[in-house]
């Protein structure tokens, strides 16, 4: 077996209750179970969490993905509550290089849904290997979490981004065109 592609998944809260029990951690155990996929997760709901764990995450080469999930709107991720959301710029400016050539997947509505030239600064800020997500404003949770198995199972053989890129609206086109699924 060739080596597999651990994943960091941070999550935030989805609702206001603590006892609410929506979460991409399930998905994740099947993938362990299945596909032999290794992941860490930890729930985030303030900033600061979110940027310590992803310190602690750089100081290991194991983690290859970064999977951030929670709600989210045009350019923001939402951790917690309203205060504890992220931008695009806020995570490279907190981040620096700690996602430099890494994969980060950002499983939430709406938020790569910028103009080009923020990616592409996003890119170059971070160093990131690649950044995919969603542009949709409203995606379905189930949805998201099949079409997330599947990219993380893909991911695991994975070469060339460009082929994965292709490959993902082929496999999946439905899901793909409805959560307006990106790669870049």
């Amino acid at each position: 077996m060739h080596n597999r592609k651990k994943i960091l998944a941070l999550e935030g809260e989805w609702a206001d209750s603590i006892s609410h029990p929506e979460s991409v951690q399930p998905a994740l155990q099947a993938l362990q179970q299945c596909g032999s996929i290794d992941y860490v997760y930890r729930r985030v709901a303030r900033r600061e969490d979110f940027f310590f764990y992803l310190e602690q995450a750089s100081r290991s080469d194991d983690f290859a993905i970064i999977y951030l999930g929670g709600h989210g709107s045009k350019n923001s991720l939402q951790l917690g509550d309203s205060e504890n959301c992220l931008t695009l710029e806020d995570i490279a400016e907190g981040a620096g290089d700690l996602l430099k050539g890494k994969m980060l997947h950002i499983s939430s509505c709406g938020v790569l849904n910028v103009k080009q030239a923020a990616i592409e600064a996003f890119k170059l800020k971070t160093g990131v290997r690649f950044l995919s997500g969603y542009t949709s404003g409203s995606i379905d949770f189930i949805d998201s979490m099949l079409l997330d198995m599947a990219f993380f199972y893909r991911l695991q053989d994975y070469q060339k981004v460009g082929y994965l890129k292709n490959t993902m609206p082929v496999h999946y086109p439905g899901l793909c065109e409805r959560l307006g699924f990106v790669m870049y």
